[in-house]
């Protein structure tokens, strides 16, 4: 009981994990805090801007990049249907009983793996809301550099694709909690440069 108890500590003090006591915590997470808003500067200004051509080419329909949001959009939506029927298939291929009268009684009972599965789904409900925000305000903004717009909203589709698996993962927290931050700042910096369109210079844009 000892040894076990021993090493989930260590995995605690992991500069990998968020978890520990608050001392240890409240530094790790300032870094995730600073890390993240740099990613998507990153993201922005050097990765998606060279030639205008975007690492997530399929993100950009038809070659409209007016498009490319509302499309970024409609894949999270699919990605966050999708992503309810993982834990699905894996309790089916498990044996695992699922009363689909009581569907969510049944998935608060699961622990493990497909628990942290059904979390990973739960998240993606929770940041629909963001993008949103971020793709209905840029919508009003004729100011907004249509490519910068595109980048900020594929850079939500690509951190939200590496997030499941992170999540599913559970190992290193604190990637998955990157991978969640940088989403997050992405839909910000979509809502600020539309409130400060002068401002996207700090991203490789032009106002």
């Amino acid at each position: 009981m000892v040894a076990p108890m021993k090493k989930q500590q260590a995995h605690n003090r992991s500069v990998l994990s968020l978890s520990g006591n608050t001392a240890s915590h409240l530094p790790r997470l300032l870094v995730v805090s600073s890390v993240s808003p740099l990613l998507v500067v990153i993201w922005c200004k050097y990765l998606t801007k060279v030639g205008q051509q975007p690492l997530l080419q399929f993100l950009r329909p038809l070659d409209d990049i007016e498009r490319s949001p509302h499309f970024c959009l409609m894949v999270y939506m699919l990605i966050m249907a999708f992503s309810n029927w993982v834990p699905n298939f894996y309790m089916a291929s498990h044996g695992m009983q699922f009363d689909n009268k009581h569907p969510r009684l049944a998935k608060a009972q699961l622990r493990g793996l497909p628990h942290r599965m059904v979390a990973a789904h739960n998240n993606a409900i929770e940041g629909l809301p963001n993008l949103l925000a971020g793709v209905f305000a840029a919508s009003q903004c004729d100011a907004l550099d249509p490519y910068l717009e595109a980048a900020l909203c594929e850079l939500v589709i690509f951190t939200r694709l590496l997030y499941m698996p992170a999540y599913y993962w559970g190992r290193y927290n604190a990637i998955r909690t990157i991978l969640w931050a940088t989403g997050f700042f992405a839909c910000v910096f979509l809502v600020f440069l539309t409130v400060y369109p002068d401002m996207a210079w700090l991203l490789g844009g032009t106002a």
